[in-house]
Order: structure tokens, then C-alpha cells, then sequence
């Protein structure tokens, strides 16, 4: 799927959640985010 760049390298790996950039993501960080997400 197309998204376009953040541009927050550093802050990598990142993500956009709504209006919020979540930043330093770990693979634990990620999944504790999606899971309060759903």
C-alpha cells in the first residue's frame, strides 16, 4: 500500500496513528501500540 514519507528519519522507525507520530518504535513497541489501537 502507497504511503507517503514522514519525513522523521530521526525518529526511525516511526509511525502516523491519527494526528500522533509515534516514535523509536521497537517490534514490542509496535505491538503494544496496535493492540490499544483496536
Amino acid at each position: 500500500e502507497y504511503a507517503e514519507c514522514l519525513g522523521a528519519c530521526e525518529f526511525a522507525p516511526c509511525m502516523l496513528a491519527g494526528n500522533t507520530l509515534h516514535r523509536d518504535l521497537t517490534p514490542a513497541k509496535a505491538d503494544e501500540l496496535l493492540a490499544t489501537l483496536k
